[in-house]
């Protein structure tokens, strides 16, 4: 059951790269054309980001928490507190830089990043992002401290594949967020930077998806053996 969840997890995170991207191109071409479109299409372009990611780790940590559970791993107490005290701080962070950022005065704007009160943007974006990095970090965890208690050298480096590539995954995800609450409005960056940024950031993502894949493919290849 660990595995078979560990593979839809997979596969709902490997949907969540180009889906999003693939509407927010074809909708956004819209909103360019009919710009009173623009509001509704940054809404549920926000939301699909953020939607697919947090099934997939959700979905994963479910299934890494059979892994631990079957192979009685678990996580020490002074660790655990280290990993809530540095997710605490990266919290402040994230919601800081918004709230640094927020503008309300722009909510209606054309500027608008997400034409949406600063309270649903908290609660509604900020803080489900935030569950969906923690327990995706979590998952990726457990399934290295997996790998590494597991007896076979191949299930080994097929889930050490898995589990790097999810914390690759997260990562890119946290700094693509933080691209996105530093507005060129707001002087601190330039527009061709922040594009630059955004490239590299995504392309550190796709490596982690391949990651990822290329630790199921090993792993299927395994059990259809």
């Amino acid at each position: 059951p660990g595995f078979s969840m560990l593979a839809k997890g997979c596969g709902w995170l490997a949907y969540s790269l180009p889906v999003p991207f693939l509407f927010a191109i074809i909708l956004f071409a819209i909103s360019d054309a009919i710009p009173s479109l623009r509001p509704a299409i940054t809404i549920f372009i926000n939301y699909l980001f953020l939607i697919l990611p947090l099934i997939g780790f959700s979905i994963l940590g479910v299934s890494a928490r059979k892994l631990s559970d079957q192979a009685k791993i678990r996580m020490g107490p002074k660790r655990m507190g280290s990993v809530i005290a540095g997710f605490v701080l990266l919290g402040i962070f994230y919601c800081y830089s918004i709230l640094r950022q927020f503008d309300s005065m722009t909510v209606n704007s054309t500027d608008s990043q997400y034409f949406m009160p600063l309270s649903l943007v908290i609660l509604t974006i900020a803080i489900p992002y935030l569950y969906s990095w923690f327990t995706g970090l979590l998952a990726a965890y457990d399934i290295v401290s997996y790998s590494r208690r597991s007896p076979g050298v191949l299930y080994k480096h097929a889930l050490t594949y898995v589990g790097v590539g999810i914390v690759t995954v997260i990562a890119s995800s946290i700094a693509l967020q933080y691209i996105a609450t530093i507005t060129p409005e707001t002087g601190r960056i330039s527009i061709n930077v922040a594009f630059a940024s955004f490239y590299v950031v995504s392309l550190v993502a796709a490596l982690g998806y391949v990651m990822i894949a290329k630790g199921a493919a090993r792993l299927k290849r395994i059990e259809d053996s």
